[in-house]
């Protein structure tokens, strides 16, 4: 997502929380009819594609970019420090 990569995921809990339930990445289930119309989608779709690529960068900046995580991290530190 950094790259603007837009992922295909399974449809599992924390698949859908890190692609924000399906707006920064595809989310399929093991069916496989299901996955190929979901890769077809993902390759023919460039609107789409797009949109979900701008959504997981700017969910990437926000969310998990090394600044934002190492200031939780400090956070939750000196939380068990005081």
């Amino acid at each position: 997502m950094a790259r603007g990569a837009v992922p295909v995921a399974p449809d599992w809990e924390v698949q859908r929380d890190l692609l924000d339930g399906g707006t920064t990445g595809w989310l399929v289930s093991l069916d496989e009819d299901d996955l190929c119309e979901t890769l077809r989608v993902a390759v023919d779709d460039h609107e789409e594609r797009a949109k979900k690529a701008a959504a997981g960068l700017e969910r990437f900046r926000t969310h998990y970019a090394s600044d934002v995580v190492a200031a939780r991290l400090l956070g939750i530190l000196d939380q068990v420090a005081a």
